[in-house]
């Protein structure tokens, strides 16, 4: 476009043709851009994480919140339709006793995952009381494994 620009000799030209295309710019970033200001980016993971999942029609939290969404994103694609708060809470009240039930079982090719659960700022701050529990399963689970690494002889194991 420079290139372009640079063989039209009227300034007033190029300033109008530079002024279109900056105000082109705006509009695709109005319409495009969402506005994530204020948004957990944990929230936009669980968002992202349900769409690549193909289970997109069963996530209703924060992230396609009208005020989070772009133009485009609320009025075209209507993801803002999906948003309830409270079954949000719900679902993710199942995905943590899920993956508690996955932790216990020593079976489970997931289980010790709790770690990442317990570094979710969402699941903190939705469910107190889920996060508190999973802490005292963390510390049962990590005091369990402690036991069985120590030694007859009361010393510890290298492993």
């Amino acid at each position: 476009v420079s290139l372009w620009i640079s063989y039209i000799s009227d300034a007033r030209k190029v300033f109008l043709i530079s002024s279109m295309f900056g105000l082109g710019g705006a509009m695709l970033t109005i319409i495009l851009l969402p506005d994530t200001t204020g948004l957990n980016l944990e929230e936009n993971d669980r968002m992202q994480r349900c769409l690549l999942e193909g289970r997109w029609s069963s996530y209703h939290g924060e992230a396609i919140n009208p005020k989070h969404l772009s133009l485009f994103e609320r009025f075209v694609l209507g993801w803002s339709k999906h948003y309830n708060p409270d079954q949000d809470k719900e679902d993710l009240r199942k995905e943590v006793e899920e993956a508690m039930q996955q932790a216990i079982d020593p079976k489970h090719p997931n289980a010790g995952g709790l770690h990442q659960l317990l570094r979710n700022h969402v699941v903190r701050e939705k469910l107190p009381d889920e996060y508190t529990k999973l802490l005292e399963l963390s510390f049962r689970l990590s005091g369990a494994s402690s036991d069985s690494n120590q030694s007859e002889g009361g010393k510890e194991n290298k492993v």
